[in-house]
């Protein structure tokens, strides 16, 4: 055997063979169902965001979706650290008190 199929190929028989098949086929829909409830927990924390202040909302999405720090935000927009830091962490109290809104445990998914 080559040095190759010692290093990688006899670990990847070992990693498939217990696999079972039905798992390997129901990824695929696994998928489409994960980007489906994405999907709505963004719609969701979107909604829950609209019952906050309007700037804690704004500040709270650029800080996630532009993926910025304290230190980038603030260099970018001319707020203090200390007035992102405080609106950011008003928004996630109150998403992390509506987690089960955003989460929507009473809700059917229809894929």
């Amino acid at each position: 055997n080559s040095p190759f199929y010692r290093k990688y190929k006899k670990h990847h028989k070992k990693e498939v063979r217990g696999y079972p098949l039905a798992a390997l086929a129901g990824q695929v829909e696994d998928e489409t169902i994960n980007e489906i409830q994405i999907e709505y927990q963004i719609e969701q924390v979107f909604t829950i965001l609209q019952e906050i202040r309007w700037i804690d909302a704004e500040i709270f999405k650029a800080y996630y979706l532009h993926e910025h720090s304290l230190n980038t935000l603030a260099d970018a927009t001319g707020i203090s650290k200390n007035t992102i830091y405080k609106a950011v962490k008003t928004a996630q109290a109150y998403c992390q008190e509506n987690r089960q809104r955003i989460r929507g445990h009473d809700r059917e998914l229809d894929p």
